[in-house]
């Protein structure tokens, strides 16, 4: 397959699992089982996330920009983190990051062996499939997350570094369980996604592999992919949730996690 077209295809299948509650790390998994390992650069990794990053600071660029000026006006008066909305808010999504990072550290190695054990990965995406049922009946009326559900969907997020497991299916299904509106619910979970990305490039950067190290232009391709695709699924799903559609993700997942297990277990020796 030429080199472009492959990076394009991986910079679509990012974009849209990326933000999609269908599990990112999952169909990974998936494609290295069936197709074999592919070989990727440093560069393209970063740019994969990168692109991703970039789309959801654009559709959420709102959102952002008032958390940067509250972080600006916390740091010089930290009593704001109490007082305002918008402090509150500031302060659980680094609650969740905190929690979130330690979560995601300890379950590395289940993770890694995850990726090699299919059955592993299909009972995620039936967990997840699970998760999104729940939330047909939600209908919270909070806007601003509270330091328990901070903590909660903190969790949920470190738990989703499992692959099968969905971060925004797991996020926004915790945050609307937990008493939250829909709207709000999806900026809490994107809003807290930023900095989780921003620390997986980090680590990519200081302890992947040096020989993968390189720009190319299918990095590049890659990465504009992931930017674009993102970018509308990004958008596509924030009216789904905001519209009380987020659990028919489930009826894709229900299928392919039953496939999956199926396939597993026909492949045992």
């Amino acid at each position: 397959m030429d080199p472009n077209l492959r990076s394009a295809l991986l910079g679509v299948v990012q974009g849209l699992t990326e933000f999609l509650p269908i599990s990112s790390s999952g169909h990974l998994a998936i494609g290295a089982q069936l197709f074999g390992e592919t070989e990727t650069t440093l560069a393209f990794i970063v740019l994969l996330h990168v692109g991703t990053l970039v789309a959801t600071a654009i559709v959420l660029r709102t959102e952002v920009g008032a958390m940067l000026d509250e972080l600006g006006r916390c740091l010089g008066r930290p009593a704001r983190f109490r007082e305002t909305d918008e402090g509150r808010e500031l302060a659980a999504v680094m609650i969740g990051t905190a929690i979130t990072a330690v979560l995601a550290l300890a379950l590395q190695p289940v993770a890694e062996s995850f990726t090699q054990n299919l059955l592993g990965v299909g009972v995620g995406l039936l967990v997840t499939a699970g998760v999104l049922l729940t939330t047909r009946r939600a209908d919270g009326a909070l806007t601003v997350p509270t330091t328990r559900i901070a903590l909660l969907v903190g969790l949920a997020q470190g738990i989703a570094v499992l692959p099968g497991i969905s971060r925004s299916g797991s996020t926004i299904a915790a945050a609307l369980l937990l008493g939250m509106q829909p709207a709000a619910a999806f900026r809490f979970s994107f809003l807290l996604s930023i900095p989780i990305i921003l620390l997986a490039v980090a680590h990519e950067i200081v302890f992947g592999d040096e020989p993968r190290a390189g720009f190319s232009t299918e990095a590049l391709v890659g990465g504009l992919m992931a930017f674009a695709v993102g970018f509308l699924a990004l958008v596509w799903l924030r009216r789904l949730v905001t519209r009380g559609r987020f659990w028919a993700f489930s009826l894709y997942l229900v299928p392919v996690g039953i496939a999956v297990i199926l396939f597993s277990l026909g492949d045992v020796r």
